[in-house]
């Protein structure tokens, strides 16, 4: 005869409700390259390649890391609405 065992219910991650900017981020005062990189929906590397070409500005770095205000954010934004414009991106 089978017996009934009862569980525990699943684990649920804790949810914690942070303020959030205009950019739909945790509200900060430094931002870091995948956070930009998830807004803009594109890699890391295609970022650092932009930057290098000179599409995007060179922003404040902390080590090898670079760091990001909101004001950087709108900017790039900004300029990248003007490059889907001009090359079709």
């Amino acid at each position: 005869m089978l017996e009934h065992i009862e569980l525990d219910p699943p684990f649920e991650k804790p949810t914690v409700n942070r303020p959030l900017n205009r950019f739909g981020l945790n509200r900060s005062k430094w931002y870091h390259t995948e956070d930009v990189c998830k807004l803009l929906k594109i890699s890391p590397k295609l970022y650092s390649w932009r930057e290098k070409k000179g599409y995007y500005p060179q922003v404040a770095r902390k080590g090898r890391i670079r760091t990001f205000t909101e004001q950087d954010i709108e900017g790039i934004l900004a300029l990248t609405t003007e490059l889907k414009k001009d090359r079709n991106w």
